[in-house]
C-alpha cells in the first residue's frame, strides 16, 4: 500500500463507498466491537487504511462462514497480538 493510501482518511460515507460496505453496516460493526472506533474531530468521524484493511477481514471471515460474535472473539486477539 502506497503511504498516501495508509494516510488517506474516510469519513463513513467514503469508506462505505471505498469497502463497499453500508455505513449502517458499518456501523452494526462498530456496536458489536469487531472495528476499531474511528477518530473523532468536532462531530465528524475519520476512518484510517486501517478500517478499510478490518473491513475486509471481517468480509473474509464471514465469507468462510464465521459468525459477528466468532470474529469479535478472532479480531480481539489479533488486537492483543495473540
Amino acid at each position: 500500500m502506497s503511504t498516501e493510501a495508509e494516510s488517506r482518511e474516510y469519513t463513513i460515507d467514503e469508506l462505505a463507498a471505498a469497502s463497499q460496505v453500508p455505513s449502517r453496516t458499518i456501523r452494526f460493526y462498530h456496536s458489536k466491537g469487531v472495528l476499531p472506533r474511528p477518530e473523532m474531530r468536532g462531530r465528524v468521524a475519520f476512518y484510517g487504511a486501517a478500517h478499510v484493511e478490518r473491513l475486509r477481514l471481517i468480509a473474509s471471515l464471514q465469507d468462510r462462514g464465521l459468525r459477528i460474535d466468532a470474529i469479535r472473539d478472532l479480531v480481539t486477539r489479533i488486537d492483543k497480538g495473540e
